[in-house]
């Protein structure tokens, strides 16, 4: 007594095969265009990783480099202030000596 609509699932001999062939494939196809996609997409994870290491590695070493040069300018820069104190003392010494 089951109603009509309730009946089990089925397919037709009316199917052609080749469409549940080709319903198959492209399940397949799909499936590993996925897969592939998905490995292309680690792979582009990976490169742009690894540029990005090695971007923070030539950031550390300009950074490095830039500390050195701020040093021998603050260096340079004690040494022009004792050059000119020095030439100072000496144009204070030749007035003093010089008669006006």
């Amino acid at each position: 007594m089951e109603p009509e609509n309730r009946r089990s699932w089925h397919v037709e001999k009316g199917i052609p095969i080749a469409l549940i062939v080709s319903l198959i494939l492209g399940f397949l196809a799909q499936a590993v265009g996925g897969a592939v996609w998905v490995s292309g997409v680690q792979n582009n994870q990976s490169a742009t990783n690894a540029l990005a290491t090695r971007n923070e590695t030539r950031l550390a070493a300009i950074e490095t480099r830039q500390n050195q040069a701020d040093t021998v300018v603050a260096r340079m820069d004690e040494r022009l202030g004792y050059i000119q104190r020095t030439l100072d003392e000496i144009a204070k010494s030749l007035r003093s000596k010089i008669p006006q």
